[in-house]
C-alpha cells in the first residue's frame, strides 16, 4: 500500500456549493402499478429543488443503492471521471461497484479517458454508493426516517485530501 496524499477531484468550495444546490435527498418506496410490474418494489430518488433523478424497481437487490449508484452516475460524472481508480486502489482506498468501461479495447481502465464508459453499479449496496460519496468528499447523512421514505442530507467534507480511513 503505497502512502500518498490524493486530492478530491473538486476543490472545498466547489463541493460546498455542490452539496447546496443537492441538499435535501428523498428516496421513496412504493408499488408498481404497471402491467408488466405490477406488485414490484419501486424506489425513486429526489433532490430538493431538481425532482426525480433516479428510480429502480424490482427486489433481490439494494434497492437504495441502485438509485444512489444512478444519481451517482448522472450527477456526478464529471467527478467521477477525474478519479485515477489505480492510483486508489493503491492507496488502499475502495472504489468498489466504480469503473470505467473503455469501448475500443473491451477492457476495464483506471482512468477515464474519451470514448469510455462510466459505470456505477449501486446493486452492491448503499454503503458501498456512500463510501463512493466520500472519496468524492461528500457525507450523506441519514436525517429520518418514515414507513417509506427515508431523508438524507448531503455535505461536503471539510477535508483537503483522500484518507485512507475516509
Amino acid at each position: 500500500m503505497i502512502k500518498t496524499r490524493i486530492k478530491h477531484p473538486y476543490g472545498l468550495e466547489a463541493r460546498e456549493a455542490f452539496a447546496a444546490e443537492n441538499r435535501l435527498v428523498t428516496v421513496r418506496y412504493g408499488i408498481s402499478r404497471g402491467r408488466d410490474t405490477y406488485g414490484y418494489t419501486t424506489c425513486t430518488l429526489t433532490v430538493d429543488g431538481k425532482g426525480r433523478r433516479a428510480s429502480c424497481c424490482g427486489g433481490g437487490y439494494s434497492l437504495i443503492g441502485v438509485c444512489l449508484g444512478e444519481w451517482l452516475r448522472r450527477d456526478f460524472a464529471d467527478q467521477l471521471q477525474a478519479l485515477d481508480l489505480g492510483r486508489l486502489a493503491k492507496s488502499g482506498i475502495d472504489t468498489y461497484g466504480l469503473s470505467f468501461w473503455d469501448k475500443s479495447t473491451g477492457k476495464s481502465t483506471a482512468r477515464w479517458r474519451e470514448g469510455a464508459t462510466l459505470h456505477v453499479q449501486g446493486a452492491c449496496g448503499e454503503i458501498t454508493m456512500r463510501r463512493i460519496l466520500k472519496v468524492l468528499g461528500y457525507n450523506l447523512i441519514q436525517a429520518g426516517q418514515t414507513r417509506n421514505t427515508c431523508h438524507f442530507y448531503l455535505e461536503a467534507r471539510k477535508e483537503k485530501y483522500i484518507s485512507q480511513g475516509y
